[in-house]
């Protein structure tokens, strides 16, 4: 099965999935906890197979490849988060790698389940109140009516998750990873990329001349950890942005293009069907329409 890379916005989010539904093999520089509400689900990690119950926890590091497949009508705690939102444990995310990353919510504090799910309905009702794109995602999202949120706010969530995580990191059994210099430099090209993916002109030579790696020490990161080349890599980023505004603006197709870095209308086109499986038009109709649930992209 191809291995899709993605680059997500922090999430926070309960949502109902129906049983066979799938998302696909991908992998990303944030960390991903699956929490099961009920239901059950497989988790595909490498060459691991975890079948997770109601109250079990998975948790991918940064760059973990992965995939999932709903056993049951289940309802599902997603959380996605960069490292370095949850310091002091962001380094410690990235240079070590757990050895079991299942656990179930009874073999941590008393309480842990709920103050999760009060973080994410804190985290969901802040992020649609702001108008967040991000809003989109709660349309079938399991909320308490009766709690507003408060006045609490963005750094207050972050403390919030940072101690949850913590927590849920100290209950693991976790070994050095034998590729940290590789992780922190990965990230360090990602986080340059994304903040310049559109610029048309973004190329190795700068890349290289940002991040203080030569071209072939990028070429090897790109290959051995993202089992992508260069353009490759900036390809899905382009998309993944485009796939966005696709389904949550009503932007021309032409003017998301150049927005994401593409020189012309015509290259968006060809580049977005080799990773997608379908022109601009067609997906924007597509998951507009419900004809796509969007499996592939979805985590």
């Amino acid at each position: 099965m191809p291995v899709f890379f993605t680059h997500i916005e922090p999430v926070m989010v309960v949502k109902k999935g129906n049983s066979g539904e799938r998302f696909y093999n991908h992998f990303h520089p944030e960390a991903e906890i699956k929490y099961m509400l009920d239901g059950g689900m497989r988790v595909r990690s490498a060459d691991r197979v975890y079948d997770l119950g109601k109250g079990d926890i998975y948790i991918a590091f940064p760059f973990d490849e992965h995939s999932f497949e709903n056993l049951a009508d289940s309802v599902i705690m997603t959380v996605i988060f960069a490292p370095e939102d949850v310091e002091p444990f962001g380094k410690l995310l990235c240079r070590y790698q757990p050895t079991f990353p299942v656990i179930n919510v009874s073999d941590l504090a008393p309480g842990f389940g709920e103050s999760l799910c009060r973080t994410t309905e804190l985290w969901s009702r802040i992020k649609c109140n702001n108008g967040s794109e991000s809003s989109g995602f709660y349309n079938d999202r399991l909320a308490d009516p009766a709690y507003d949120g408060g006045s609490v706010g963005e750094s207050a969530l972050r403390a919030y998750l940072t101690a949850e995580v913590g927590e849920l990191l100290e209950r693991l059994e976790l070994v050095p990873r034998d590729d940290t210099s590789g992780v922190y430099s990965i990230q360090n090209v990602l986080s340059y990329c994304t903040k310049h993916i559109g610029d048309p002109e973004l190329s190795m030579n700068k890349l290289s001349a940002e991040v203080g790696l030569s071209r072939s020490q990028i070429s090897r990161l790109l290959s051995s950890m993202m089992k992508l080349s260069f353009p490759e890599f900036i390809h899905s980023i382009r998309v993944n942005n485009a796939r966005r505004s696709l389904l949550y603006t009503d932007e021309s197709i032409t003017s998301i293009a150049f927005e994401c870095g593409f020189t012309s209308q015509r290259t968006f086109n060809r580049v977005f069907r080799s990773i997608v499986g379908m022109t601009p038009s067609e997906y924007r109709e597509a998951v507009r329409s419900g004809g796509d649930n969007e499996s592939r992209w979805s985590i």
